[in-house]
């Protein structure tokens, strides 16, 4: 299943993700549940993986990401919550970066706790929690990209966390109603490949290729 799943994967992603992009284009039809499907399929194509603690850990972090897209994209409520798992993913994902780098990066772990000085400011929990959820994504990104060399593995899931944190930018700037029409399709044109590439990250070097 290891060798069959990632080549099965990845057409059934790209079909997916040209599906909801020409829905979101035309509005011809409601794309969610095309969307959610493609977030499931990320998530199962991880599962093949779940037997070393690196396949375990990016199986759990898209497992919170399908549960917290079950809030934000399928019922569209419950905010609170759905933001709460994200940032249990960003946790998930430094627990990661932290075995595939050997330590921790002290350097970057200000950025990391001092977000959570505007719980106390008089901030709202959900603007709190979003503004925690991306300065942990925007640190795991940049530390992915400093074991950018170590290999396929860091690459992808370098590269998905750098396309995560395009799509939650799309997703702030529409917030603010800057080009809502370009960043409202922005956030998935970039998300659905973050999470393939963070899916395929699990996978040993040249599985993918059988």
């Amino acid at each position: 299943m290891k060798r069959v799943f990632p080549r099965i994967f990845l057409p059934l992603a790209c079909l997916l993700y040209a599906c909801f992009l020409v829905l979101d284009l035309t509005a011809l039809a409601d794309s969610t549940w095309i969307k959610y499907a493609s977030i499931l399929l990320c998530f199962s194509a991880a599962l093949p993986n779940h037997s070393c603690q690196d396949g375990r850990l990016v199986a759990l972090a898209l497992l919170f990401t399908a549960a917290a897209d079950w809030f934000l994209l399928v019922q569209n409520r419950n905010y609170l919550f759905g933001v709460s798992l994200f940032c249990i993913v960003q946790l998930v994902y430094s627990i990661r970066l932290y075995r595939l780098r050997g330590g921790l990066c002290f350097a970057t772990l200000p950025f990391r706790i001092l977000p959570l000085l505007v719980f106390f400011y008089g901030t709202d929990t959900l603007s709190a929690l979003s503004v925690f959820y991306f300065s942990n994504l925007a640190v795991n990104a940049w530390e992915g990209m400093l074991l950018w060399s170590c290999g396929r593995k860091q690459r992808l899931f370098a590269c998905g966390l750098l396309l995560f944190v395009c799509c939650d930018l799309c997703v702030g700037a529409w917030n603010l109603g800057i080009f809502p029409s370009c960043t409202h399709f922005g956030m998935w044109f970039f998300y659905l490949p973050s999470q393939v590439c963070i899916a395929l990250s699990s996978y040993p070097q040249g599985a993918t290729k059988q």
